[in-house]
């Protein structure tokens, strides 16, 4: 999945949203389940490079996805100040916040923040 991306004229990297973070411990911090403080019904899990929606406890998607600095769909203008997961199936979110307790997404496409607190 990385070489596609890398292909596009992206590469992997993970700055701004987490100080610098090199991709590895962003991916690590991505890890784990989430739900969602909008949609209690709204889950999402991720594990390693896989991430996986879930809905009344029912997986209804799942992908692979890598962190970067530029959507593929701004034509791969890297943005110093933030952070994006890219998922194979074109899904793209800004990494506004990440700690142990909870993460905040905005979706590029929609524009509509994901506010999610971390499951134990």
């Amino acid at each position: 999945m990385v070489s596609r991306f890398l292909r596009a004229g992206l590469f992997v990297a993970f700055v701004g949203g987490m100080s610098g973070v090199f991709a590895a411990d962003g991916m690590r911090a991505l890890q784990g389940a989430w739900i969602s403080v909008d949609d209690s019904k709204s889950m999402v899990a991720i594990e390693a490079d896989v991430w996986i929606d879930y809905y009344e406890n029912q997986e209804v998607s799942r992908t692979t996805f890598a962190l970067f600095t530029a959507c593929a769909d701004n034509g791969g203008l890297a943005d110093s100040s933030s952070s994006y997961i890219q998922t194979e199936d074109g899904l793209c979110y800004s990494i506004d916040s990440i700690t142990p307790e909870g993460m905040e997404l905005t979706d590029m496409d929609r524009g509509n923040k994901l506010i999610f607190k971390a499951l134990p």
